[in-house]
Order: structure tokens, then C-alpha cells, then sequence
């Protein structure tokens, strides 16, 4: 009798795995814990931006607010390896060479605004920063416009 009911009871949890999979999918694209909010896709209208050790959006990902970030505040393990970013709509990346927002900069907007139709057009993607950028990263500010 106990062989013919394992069969069963896994039906029934791989039925209740899947259910479980399905409403996840479904509800927002992030998962809430009791201390902060753990994001598994980039919105393009949010209020974070993600910046990645590696072109393409792959390799390590980092999320950061609106906000000043030296060196310090970034992580010595994020020194001059940031090679592409994601912006959200309505906030520019102010990104330094030299730590304490020294040395030449650069600002990547995430809204491209179009005067002559009135509109704007998220363009807040970086997928790989060219030669000069790329991995040359010490300093950043993220400004809410």
C-alpha cells in the first residue's frame, strides 16, 4: 500500500510546486523579506540603478539609489571594474574616474527627451561602456532629475 501512495504524493507536490512557481511569476518582479527588497528585474521606471563588473549585464550586479558613492561607499571590489549599467527614466549616472568624484566624468542619462515631438524615451541601458569607460570607474553620483 505504502509503494502505490508515493506516486501520489508526488503528483500532488509537484502539483503544488508548480501552482507555487506560476503565482510568483504573476505577482510583482520582487520578492519581499523582512529587512529589504531583493529586485530580480530591472524596471525601467524604478528608482534603482544597476551596475555590472561585466558588459552585456552579466557578472556581478550591484543596485544603488539615488545618491554620492566614493570608493568607500561602493566597495573596494568595485574599483575600476564596472563595464555596463541599467539608468531608470528620469535620473542621470555621474561616473568619475578618480575616487571622491575627481578626475575626468562622464553623465549617461536614462531619458532621452525628445523636444520636438514632446515625448521621452527611456535609453537607460549601457550594455557595454566603450574603450575609456570601460573598467575605469572609481566614483559615482546617482541624481534624480
Amino acid at each position: 500500500m505504502q509503494l502505490k501512495m508515493r506516486p501520489l504524493i508526488l503528483i500532488a507536490l509537484l502539483s503544488i510546486a508548480l501552482n507555487c512557481s506560476a503565482q510568483l511569476q504573476a505577482e510583482k518582479k520582487s520578492l519581499k523579506t523582512a529587512s529589504n527588497t531583493i529586485e530580480i528585474s530591472f524596471n525601467q521606471d524604478g528608482t534603482t540603478v544597476w551596475i555590472y563588473k561585466e558588459v552585456y549585464f552579466k557578472g556581478e550586479k550591484k543596485v544603488l539609489k539615488a545618491g554620492n558613492y566614493t570608493l568607500l561607499q561602493l566597495g573596494i571590489d568595485w574599483n575600476d571594474v564596472i563595464s555596463s549599467l541599467k539608468i531608470p527614466n528620469g535620473y542621470v549616472v555621474e561616473m568619475y574616474i578618480d575616487d571622491n568624484f575627481k578626475g575626468t566624468s562622464i553623465a549617461i542619462y536614462g531619458t532621452k527627451t525628445n523636444k520636438n515631438a514632446n515625448t521621452r524615451t527611456w535609453v537607460g541601458e549601457e550594455q557595454e561602456l566603450d574603450h575609456f569607460w570601460n573598467e575605469k570607474i572609481s566614483s559615482i553620483k546617482i541624481i534624480k532629475l
